[in-house]
């Protein structure tokens, strides 16, 4: 099957956006928000529209178990690797201790609940927990029930409230969970044409949302959920119409080959950020000289990396 290069552009536009989002020194408001308002949900989306039922819910697990959760592994033992390195150095024990427990835990944010919300993170491979948790989820529920979206969506709602308010649980599961929200907007756009108001009203929701609100999907925070939920569809239809130019220029290649590497190239991405590249390089704190480093540097290693058959494998980069 022909891959859509369009939709490719559109992962790797979300993964730049991603890379940038987690810049620190680009200032927080408004334009960090511009990245956060989309990336993740736009990655949450694609995965819902290519949805296929499947009735067999035990295949399906061990399928997304072997695609999502056995990267997560793999990452996380090298985060493993060199805090065990650094606890050595500095004859401090409490770096592998915390290290553990990050990857253990899976939380990707530090979280407002009232319990557990201050757990050390690990990271932006909380991602693929997450989906791991929201593809499964969603398939058994859709497998059980063929009517089960508004099912889907209250669940949604439901672990948003939980995780925010409650208690941050394991394994990124109610991240998870709260995004099926966009999961099922995903399948929704697949089934259905979209007709133009509603894409103009998302649109204008995105612009609302990225001025006066933030979504921080790690940790199942949204300013005001309606409103940001909207926005994130409409900052998704504006990358998929900047995708479609972007397919007729000379940025269709490059666009598109990071997004087919999306899930390698977070997790090197994740690898940077946990080991602190920027730094150690000494790159000078003006955000577009990291930002540059930052997407650099997950350029050449992914390039590294799949010359290697078991990474190739791992991450279905066989195609």
């Amino acid at each position: 099957m022909q891959r859509n290069v369009t939709l490719d552009i559109m992962k790797g536009i979300g993964m730049v956006a991603v890379i940038l989002g987690h810049t620190y020194t680009i200032p927080t408001h408004p334009y960090r928000n511009i990245f956060f308002s989309f990336h993740m949900p736009l990655f949450f989306i694609l995965a819902g529209y290519f949805y296929k039922f499947d009735q067999d819910v035990k295949g399906r697990l061990k399928k997304d178990f072997k695609r999502l959760v056995v990267p997560y592994i793999l990452t996380a033992s090298l985060f493993l690797v060199y805090d065990f390195i650094k606890a050595c150095y500095y004859h401090d024990a409490n770096c592998l201790v915390f290290g553990i427990i990050s990857v253990l835990y899976g939380s990707g944010s530090l979280h407002s609940s009232i319990y557990l919300s201050n757990v050390p993170i690990v990271g932006p491979i909380w991602f693929l927990l997450a989906l791991f948790w929201c593809k499964v989820v969603y398939n058994y529920l859709i497998v059980n029930n063929h009517h089960a979206n508004y099912l889907v969506l209250g669940i949604a709602i439901a672990a948003t409230l939980l995780d925010r308010y409650v208690i941050n649980l394991p394994f990124s599961l109610l991240p998870g969970l709260s995004a099926m929200v966009f999961y099922v907007i995903g399948v929704i756009v697949k089934k259905y044409s979209v007709s133009w108001p509603l894409i103009t009203l998302c649109i204008f929701c995105w612009i609302v949302s990225i001025m006066y609100s933030h979504i921080w999907m790690a940790q199942c925070h949204y300013g005001f959920y309606p409103i940001d939920v909207l926005g994130a569809c409409g900052g998704t239809a504006f990358v998929y119409w900047i995708s479609t130019i972007v397919r007729k220029t000379c940025f269709s290649h490059p666009l598109s080959w990071v997004g087919f590497h999306s899930l390698l190239i977070l997790c090197i991405h994740s690898l940077d950020m946990n080991f602190n590249f920027c730094s150690k390089c000494n790159i000078p704190e003006i955000w577009y000289c990291q930002a540059l480093f930052k997407v650099s540097f997950c350029v050449i290693f992914t390039i590294i990396a799949t010359r290697l058959a078991f990474v190739r494998r791992m991450f279905g980069l066989s195609s």
